[in-house]
């Protein structure tokens, strides 16, 4: 039979996310094989890639709702923002080939794939990609194990956890003094942790989205699972050795700087005695839950940004801001 071919449906096969730890990205070539062997293409069944452009480029549209829906994406926008900071793939078009694509190209690109048009240099252009650069300077960070966001969704039987009690704390806002993991104490389950930011996009209204976004970055490492639980983190490791404070600082301070462009990462962490209580923790709690409260009212328009956080009673807290304030360590 002479003609087209039939359209072939998107082949299901088993996504290697773990490899994402390894690599910048993926890359896909809608063409003809051989492509330059620098680049790390998507591990997909070979004849969903080759001589079949429009189901390779529909292949990396599942592909990335697949990723999205992993980060907790839920609806069109957030998957689109999530895709856009973090994709795990980009396209790269041969001159040859963008006319018969250009309409599932043009519905990648608003879907916040990065498509790469008919490049001199395809590594480098791959390389220049805000979410493949934003991966890589994440990934030079040693932290003793692999991290990426695509570990997030992975199952963990934990063996230690940290985090997520009643004498736990987590909060991040502005005005970090030092690019640092500030340690207080020996590792326990009890602990407190205050992000500290700075950066030219990095304020009070922006701490809101950060902490959020902060909660999920301890799971970026391989055999960790992390959710904010009551007023902390719970993290949750599969094995007991490495499950530190300091372990939880690094990917906070490295992902936040790669994927979130905060400049300056000050981030203090205190720890209880094992099975006992400890003051500056039972205060520290007591100031996050203060911080959040008085930015739901700034936000709120309701007090000036530089007003004095206050405590449940109504009393400051502190002679400044809190987010201006000297905090642990």
């Amino acid at each position: 039979m002479g003609g087209r071919r039939a359209e072939r449906a998107v082949p299901s096969f088993a996504i290697p996310w773990a490899d994402l730890a390894c690599v910048d990205g993926w890359a896909v070539w809608p063409g003809h094989p051989p492509v330059q062997d620098v680049l790390a293409l998507l591990p997909a069944p070979p004849e969903s890639l080759w001589d079949r452009p429009k189901l390779s480029v529909d292949l990396v549209r599942s592909v990335v709702a697949a990723y999205a829906a992993r980060r907790g994406a839920v609806g069109a926008a957030a998957s689109r923002a999530v895709v856009a900071r973090e994709a795990p793939v980009a396209v790269v078009v041969p001159d040859d080939l963008a006319s018969p694509i250009e309409a599932r190209l043009v519905a990648l690109g608003a879907a916040g794939v990065p498509v790469v048009r008919r490049p001199a240099d395809p590594r480098r252009a791959l390389a220049a990609l805000p979410s493949f650069a934003a991966r890589r300077a994440a990934h030079r960070v040693d932290l003793g194990r692999a991290h990426d966001p695509a570990h997030t969704a992975q199952q963990v039987d934990p063996a230690a956890t940290i985090g997520g009690n009643p004498l736990s704390s987590f909060v991040v806002h502005a005005e970090g003094e030092r690019d640092a993991t500030t340690v207080t104490g020996e590792p326990s389950e009890a602990n407190a942790m205050e992000v500290r930011g700075s950066g030219a996009r990095f304020g009070i209204a922006e701490t809101a989205a950060l902490e959020s976004a902060a909660t999920e970055i301890p799971g970026f490492l391989d055999g960790v699972r992390s959710a904010f639980v009551g007023h902390s983190i719970a993290v949750r490791w599969s094995d007991g050795p490495g499950s530190s404070p300091r372990a939880i600082g690094g990917p906070v301070r490295a992902w936040l700087k790669a994927l979130h462009a905060v400049a300056l990462v000050d981030d203090r962490i205190a720890s209880a005695p094992a099975g006992g209580r400890s003051a500056c923790l039972v205060d520290t709690r007591a100031r996050a839950a203060a911080y959040r409260k008085h930015r739901q009212h700034v936000l709120a328009g309701e007090v000036p940004p530089g007003a004095p956080a206050t405590d449940a009673a109504g009393g400051a807290r502190d002679a400044a801001p809190l987010d201006r304030a000297p905090r642990l360590g």
